[in-house]
């Protein structure tokens, strides 16, 4: 019996041994992974920041568009009202003219 407790503790030393080599390569791997994860953090990282700089960017550029649209609009208001208002202006002549020929002043009857 004594020879098979020490064949047996063999193959259990040897097992160890050989799950032990197998643990330290996991080990390893383990760390190179890690190592590769920190890398990937930063990449993504790094793109997550130069994704929202353009986005930023878009934004103010889509900012600035939409103010000059909203000047354009205003100075064709502004001109439409003036336009508008120039009409008014000429309509209310012509209208104290037509006035002026259906009700004349009496000042100008008396004169006459």
């Amino acid at each position: 019996m004594s020879k098979t407790h020490q064949k047996n503790v063999q193959k259990c030393k040897k097992l160890i041994k050989q799950l032990s080599r197998q643990a330290a390569i996991k080990a390893e791997k383990n760390a190179a992974l890690d190592e590769q994860l920190a890398n990937m953090q930063v990449t993504v990282a790094e793109r997550r920041h130069i994704y929202e700089a353009i986005a930023m960017e878009e934004n103010q550029e889509s900012d600035a568009e939409e103010r000059y649209q909203e000047i354009i609009q205003r100075k064709k208001l502004v001109d439409l009202i003036r336009a508008q208002a120039e009409e008014v202006a000429v309509l209310r002549a012509k209208l104290e003219r037509m006035r002026m020929k259906t009700f004349p002043v009496l000042d100008q009857l008396k004169h006459d």
